[in-house]
């Protein structure tokens, strides 16, 4: 049974910009350059805990020590591409915040789903005091629903896939269904990864055990059943991968196991909602790995107020072609107080605070980019699954700045200047959005242009260019 207790707690869940740089105590991962290079480093056993990543995408290898002098030696053999300390990726806790957000939605007729009338992002029900800071879902609804063919991975701390509002959306695998328990029946490297895989724990079983990736896969995805909430998409195929721990704290290893992963399913769509300040080009050459096969990266861009232009985090600061970074709007499409920005970095802004959504044991109340990335992560999902035609990296980035609702409190905080439409975004209906600055053009006169002075008369004077 799923049941609403009194009111239920809030959170907002971030990674910082500000933190100290973390990494797992003594512990690097080193990249070969092929794997005859690999397979002779653990043979040599230059480190007693050197141990292979699985990885069927590139040569890795996990080596412990608190030998600087080691590491550093290390770094200058000819067979290692990279070496970098196994850093840590976060989705850390602030203190509670008061919640849920209702709105009057008297004036439309809402869905049946009980607690739909909590659902501002998707549809604020023409409330006077944010008349226009939902996506348009309703109306996006009328156009498509989604499609179970598209594949969304929610990388993150699991999934309850067995939720009652999701798991006619979870994903299924056949091989490993219709075989043999403790068995790699599809020969993947993961035993009984029937809808997902934890790579955390080295298992086959993805559920959550912290609420926050269940909560990102209720937006995303939550059935459109009259039992609880609606997600942005109520027909699709959604991967649960859990790289993090019930604390909300993943490797750079598994942050890596966990994109491959979704890379060797063919995923479409990737969401992830954590980060950290620390710099990894084994972390962006996987993301890359992601964009060569044509599967857009959704990246929460950080709750800690700050320009991630100056101040960069990870992976929503990688300059990518397929991350689109977001961050978090309010219930008066404002800038959440939290939220990360920066016109460069950012694409687009997502309602991010006070989201109703999904929990390990019926829902909660969570506030963070990480609530924003999700309804873009379904809202791509949405568009993929209605045009037959796959389009570009830049093709959907610029579709999605020039479709979204132009918000003067967002101008220069976010690159679209303004915040998801989802109906707009479906039909390509472009915003008026004013002059751009970088397309101003400048001109140099022969002679200075001004009327005459003093004005005796109405004079004027033109100049043809």
């Amino acid at each position: 049974m799923i049941f609403l207790k009194g009111i239920l707690p809030l959170f907002i869940l971030l990674f910082s910009s500000a933190s100290i740089a973390a990494s797992v105590p003594g512990e690097f991962i080193v990249r070969f350059k092929t794997n005859i290079a690999k397979d002779k480093f653990l043979r040599s056993k230059l480190f007693t805990t050197a141990k292979e990543i699985k990885n069927k995408l590139m040569p890795l290898v996990k080596v412990k020590s608190f030998d600087k002098a080691l590491i550093k030696h290390l770094k200058s053999n000819p067979d290692i591409i990279t070496i970098e300390p196994n850093f840590i990726y976060t989705i850390p806790e602030a203190p509670s915040r008061p919640g849920p957000v209702k709105f009057d939605k008297e004036l439309v007729s809402g869905p049946a789903d009980p607690y739909f009338q909590f659902q501002w992002g998707l549809d604020n029900g023409q409330s006077v005091s944010a008349a226009a800071s939902d996506i348009s879902a309703l109306e996006a609804w009328k156009i498509t629903k989604g499609d179970r063919n598209i594949k969304v991975a929610v990388i993150d701390t699991g999934v309850n896939y067995n939720h009652a509002d999701l798991k006619e959306n979870i994903w299924t695998n056949t091989a490993e269904y219709n075989g043999k328990a403790g068995v790699d029946d599809d020969g993947n490297g993961h035993i009984d990864d029937i809808h997902g895989v934890n790579v955390y724990a080295d298992s086959g079983d993805p559920m959550d055990d912290n609420d926050h990736g269940t909560h990102c896969a209720g937006t995303i995805a939550a059935k459109h059943n009259n039992i609880g909430i609606r997600g942005v998409m109520d027909d699709v195929s959604l991967v649960p991968i859990k790289f993090m721990d019930e604390k909300g704290r993943g490797s750079l290893e598994n942050s890596i196991k966990a994109i491959d992963y979704a890379v060797s399913l063919g995923v479409d769509v990737m969401s992830n909602s954590w980060g950290g300040v620390d710099y990894s080009e084994l972390l962006k050459e996987a993301v890359a790995r992601a964009a060569d096969k044509g599967i857009f990266f959704i990246a929460a861009a950080g709750n800690s107020h700050t320009n991630i232009d100056k101040r960069k985090v990870y992976p929503a600061s990688f300059d990518l072609p397929n991350i689109i970074s977001v961050a978090a709007s309010t219930a008066t499409d404002d800038m959440a107080s939290f939220s990360n920005y920066g016109s460069e970095t950012v694409l687009i802004a997502a309602p991010g605070d006070k989201i109703y959504s999904t929990a390990i044991n019926g829902f909660k109340v969570f506030s963070g980019t990480s609530m924003a990335a999700p309804f873009v992560s379904g809202s791509v999902g949405l568009l993929l699954s209605h045009e037959a035609l796959r389009p570009s990296f830049a093709e959907l980035k610029e579709r999605l700045i020039q479709t979204s609702s132009p918000i003067r409190r967002l101008k220069k905080l976010v690159k679209a200047d303004g915040r998801l439409n989802l109906h707009h975004f479906l039909l390509n209906k472009r915003q008026a959005r004013g002059p751009v600055e970088s397309d101003w053009k400048s001109y140099t006169l022969d002679e200075p242009f001004q009327t005459e002075h003093p004005y005796g008369e109405m004079l004027w004077k033109t100049k043809t260019f």
